[in-house]
């Protein structure tokens, strides 16, 4: 069974392109669910129009999928407000 704990440990070296720190490091990993062999996840982007929002979900898609048991992912992309961007 997958853990939310491998999910983050797996996306840990995902960077934001803008800042250059890992997603989880910023906190923009905003979800996990789990259901057996699928996982969805929601990733708040630090800007709207993020260019490379597409680059993000492919690599963490990538990523999760490399996880032993992880057989399909969801990547929802959202946006941070200006107080969680704050927090970063």
């Amino acid at each position: 069974m997958i853990t939310n704990e491998q999910v983050l440990e797996a996306l840990r070296d995902v960077e934001d392109p803008e800042v250059h720190r890992s997603i989880v490091e910023l906190q923009m990993v905003k979800s996990i669910e789990i259901n057996g062999a699928h996982v969805r996840v929601e990733v708040l982007l630090t800007i709207r129009g993020c260019p490379l929002h597409t680059t993000i979900e492919r690599v963490v898609r990538e990523k999760l999928l490399s996880l032993d048991g992880v057989h399909t992912v969801e990547v929802a992309i959202g946006h941070m407000s200006d107080e969680e961007r704050a927090l970063c």
